[in-house]
């Protein structure tokens, strides 16, 4: 049998390297989802959105306490004890945002009312989207997961409201008291 032409070979050749190459992108892929996994998808039900008409704030809320909670007990560090001192400002604050642009306010009102607090940080979210899908959100915003996985935050109250077919919610992280 005769050789093909060279230009058939330099096809297959290519060819060759074409899936040689896709191949070996295809297991490093894999190999790096293996060996870095996902918050929200050892989660499933993160992926589910937020049915408004059946939501709950308070229960929104509490969801939202649990899964920061979650995050800080896999860090390595304590959950967060109920800020009483702040709840009825959380819950000023996310009545102020109902459709406005959810951007943050100074926190003089929080240091009023929670006096013994040093630290005082504050977590914001409008979404469609169930709580744990908010906290990966957070988790994945360095200011925000700073915030979460603050060791010197010991303490949070958060308030959530319906906002047209979204939940808007404030989270306010206290610490030093």
């Amino acid at each position: 049998m005769a050789a093909p032409p060279p230009a058939l070979r330099r096809v297959r050749g290519a060819t060759t390297l074409t899936i040689a190459l896709a191949v070996a992108g295809a297991l490093v892929l894999v190999g790096w989802v293996l060996t870095h996994p996902s918050d929200s998808t050892a989660l499933p039900w993160t992926q589910t959105p937020l049915s408004q008409a059946t939501t709950d704030p308070d229960a929104y809320a509490a969801q939202l306490r649990t899964a920061v909670d979650q995050q800080r007990r896999h860090a390595g560090l304590a959950p967060l004890a109920d800020a009483s001192c702040a709840a009825a400002v959380a819950a000023r604050r996310v009545d102020l945002l109902i459709g406005q642009r959810p951007e943050h306010a100074p926190l003089d009102e929080v240091r009023q009312a929670c006096p013994q607090a040093t630290v005082v940080r504050e977590n914001l979210s409008r979404a469609a989207e169930r709580p744990v899908a908010v906290v990966a959100g957070w988790m994945a915003s360095t200011r925000q997961r700073a915030d979460v996985l603050d060791p010197a935050i010991s303490q949070t109250a958060v308030a959530c409201t319906h906002d047209g077919d979204q939940m808007l919610c404030v989270q306010l992280l206290l610490g030093g008291s």
